[in-house]
């Protein structure tokens, strides 16, 4: 039982140990064979890789003769069909090539156009007319080539002008000057400004829209500008003023007039502004120098007068009433003339001579307040007038020339604006005046008041 025991336990070692035994035979077989199958792969790449080159040659070769053989096919097949093939890619190119001679042909003439009317300064125009008019001939002698050919020399003449213009140039040319002569001169052409010396003197030039052409336009606003212009366009070089706003600056200096062209402007509803405005001046200046001369009431001389009167002195009374000046004197006078009567008496004369006086001292101030208040209507009917004109001159050019449209509204802007400049100034002159008109009936009527109170009573 016991060997039974022994021997039951030593099989499976045994077994374990044999089959560890196999593993190790079957490891040592593969790794062989791995490193046989490596030496193998590296013997076929290297086999490969020497034939490889010689491979890619021959395919190059075979692709070249693939090529050549296809031309030849191809020519034998455009052989065969009479060229038709061949006839119709020509066309084609043919009709590419006439359309992109097309193309260049319109766009340098466009180009050459917009050169001429935008870019050119009015007075370079003269200068360029040949070679832009020789560019645009169209006539069937000229082959294409020629026409082109123009086209290049406007073209070119375009650059040089790019070129020339850059720090100013000079040149010989005519323009018209004051009176419609036309005239040869010197030009001096700086980025956009233009300047004209001829018949002595030198201005600006600018567009005459009548004759399409350039116009001498002379300024004496600017004395200082047109010496260093006739140096510029005389000698090519020197100081010059710039007009950094590209001539605008000169255009708003242009804007400012005078006061006959701002009137003028106004139309025919400025004149009676202007005899309105002549007429208040002048009475108001006469109204100040009437109402200022008048002797108001002296609180001395009523104390004197009463004085007199209370001694009973009324002939030294009497004679010193009458030496008191204006209507305050008068008004004296009169009461101790009557200074015998009633009191109620000598307060009714001299209440007399208040309203008397009052008619002289308002004369004419009636006038000057119609003024006042009729310069602002007249104004607004010259607004009238000036809106009217202005759509009709809408009617006729549109509102696409803003100068045209400045006219009417001109008059209407100006004619308002010189009826307030009237009315105000009258609206003030009035108020002044019958204040001081106030003023001087107020100093009569304490004078009659303080009178009257002083009386010596009577029994």
């Amino acid at each position: 039982m016991k060997k039974l025991f022994i021997l039951s336990l030593l099989i499976p070692v045994l077994s374990l140990s044999a089959q560890t035994t196999r593993y190790d035979t079957a490891a040592k077989t593969t790794e062989a064979d791995l490193e046989r199958a490596l030496i193998e792969l590296t013997e076929l790449r290297n086999k490969i890789g020497a034939a490889k080159i010689p491979m890619a040659k021959s395919i190059n070769q075979l692709e070249d003769t693939k090529i050549v053989l296809t031309a030849e096919r191809n020519d034998a097949v455009e052989r065969a069909s009479g060229g038709n093939r061949k006839k119709a890619e020509l066309q084609e190119k043919q009709a590419a090539l006439v359309k992109q001679t097309d193309y260049l042909y319109t766009a340098l003439g466009n180009y050459i156009s917009e050169f001429a009317a935008t870019a050119l300064h009015v007075g370079e125009i003269q200068l360029y007319t040949d070679v832009v008019k020789a560019s645009k001939v169209e006539t069937n002698d000229a082959s294409l080539k020629d026409r082109l050919q123009l086209q290049v020399n406007a073209l070119n003449a375009s650059f040089d002008r790019i070129f020339k213009a850059v720090g100013g140039y000079t040149f010989k040319g005519k323009s018209e000057i004051a009176g419609g002569e036309i005239i040869d001169g010197d030009y001096a052409i700086i980025g956009p400004i233009g300047m004209f010396t001829g018949n002595g003197r030198t201005g600006w030039v600018e567009l005459n829209r009548q004759s399409a052409g350039p116009r001498q336009k002379l300024t004496d606003k600017v004395v200082v500008p047109e010496a260093q212009m006739a140096e510029v366009t005389s000698t090519g070089s020197g100081t010059l003023f710039l007009d950094a706003k590209l001539g605008q600056a000169y255009d708003i200096l242009e804007l400012e007039e005078t006061l006959v062209e701002h009137f003028n402007k106004g139309g025919l509803v400025m004149w009676p502004i202007l005899v309105l405005a002549t007429a208040a001046f002048i009475v108001s200046v006469f109204k100040v120098i009437e109402i200022a001369a008048v002797k108001k009431g002296n609180p001395k001389d009523l104390a004197v007068i009463l004085d007199h009167l209370n001694n009973d002195r009324k002939e030294d009374a009497l004679g010193y009433a009458r030496g008191v000046k204006g209507p305050v004197g008068e008004m004296l006078t009169a009461a101790m003339e009557h200074i015998d009567y009633s009191e109620d008496l000598i307060e009714e004369i001299l209440y007399e001579k208040m309203l008397n006086t009052q008619p002289k001292l308002e004369r004419f101030l009636p006038f000057i307040a119609v003024t006042a208040a009729t310069a602002p209507l007249l104004g607004l009917l010259g607004t009238v007038t000036g809106m009217i004109n202005t759509f009709k001159l809408i009617t006729i050019f549109g509102t696409g020339d803003a100068k045209q449209l400045s006219t009417g509204i001109s008059e209407a802007l100006i004619t308002t604006e010189s009826g307030l400049i009237i009315a105000i100034p009258t609206l003030i002159a009035h108020a002044m005046l019958t204040r001081m008109t106030k003023s001087v009936l107020g100093s009569m009527e304490r004078t009659a008041l303080g009178l009257v109170n002083g009386l010596p009573k009577k029994n």
